[in-house]
């Protein structure tokens, strides 16, 4: 198995799976005395070395590591992450560290977790004017009292990219960024995501009254239309909400179609 240098005496190198218990001598240059490793212990290589290595333990709190090869006297224990896991070791030859793979939400899957690298979930800004197309349709039919339902609404699934602008940005000139905040505070959403919409745009009020409107009807979901006209009421503000009111019902039943195909490709 090779061998190596000992007090200018040339001695046999102890075989895999083995440690030096006593080099060899002069009168006998071929009687290296080696032994087994004993378990949890290997030596992988050919060597003189009077101690085997320690098995690694796969089982290290947090590492999220199981074995997928058990340690024997000539091979270290292998790891590997466990299920629904992925390495962030340095070395993923000998991983270490494994960390949960991220789970997406309504955008769904792009590239699937590996034991490599974590998931690539698709883009959430897609999916999130789709929702809030969705939630929008559904409260102008709910204003306006169409007599068909929309039927697409109960087999909701990810839905393609539509820019809801045609009804929001006459909505929010209609609001006002003052109306609009008396709006987003008393319906309880967070000042600081308020306040984020003003420091984005310092210089535009209708395009900060705008980026609120379209945060605060992702908030409000299905009954955005319907909880802004009454909020309006309770402020003393008829007028706007009589204006938002006659912008919505202003859809035509031919744009309604058009936007139903879209998210029924």
């Amino acid at each position: 198995d090779g061998l190596y240098q000992h007090d200018s005496i040339t001695c046999c190198l102890c075989a895999i799976g083995q440690r030096l218990k006593k080099h060899c001598t002069a009168a006998s240059p071929q009687d290296t005395q080696c032994e087994l490793c004993e378990p949890g212990l290997y030596n992988s290589h050919p060597n003189q070395d009077s101690n085997c290595k320690r098995c690694t333990s796969c089982s290290h709190q947090n590492a999220n590591l199981e074995v997928e090869s058990a340690c024997t006297r000539a091979r270290d224990t292998k790891c590997r992450c466990k299920a629904h896991h992925y390495c962030i070791s340095a070395n993923d030859q000998d991983c270490k560290l494994c960390s949960s793979c991220t789970e997406c939400g309504l955008e769904g899957v792009k590239v699937a977790c590996t034991a490599t690298n974590d998931t690539v979930c698709n883009d959430k800004l897609k999916v999130w004017y789709g929702l809030l197309t969705l939630s929008v349709l559904q409260s102008i039919h709910r204003l306006c009292h169409e007599p068909r339902p929309l039927s697409f609404l109960s087999s909701l699934t990810l839905v393609p990219y539509t820019d809801p602008s045609r009804h929001l940005p006459a909505i929010a000139k209609d609001l006002g960024w003052k109306t609009m905040v008396e709006v987003a505070m008393r319906s309880g959403m967070n000042p600081v995501r308020i306040d984020g919409c003003k420091i984005d745009n310092p210089h535009d009020s209708e395009e900060r009254t705008l980026q609120l409107l379209r945060m605060w009807t992702q908030e409000q979901g299905m009954d955005a239309m319907k909880n802004l006209i009454q909020i309006l009421h309770d402020i003393k503000q008829k007028g706007k909400a009589q204006k938002v009111k006659t912008t919505c019902c202003s859809l035509q039943g031919g744009e309604q179609q058009s936007l139903q195909q879209q998210l029924n490709p």
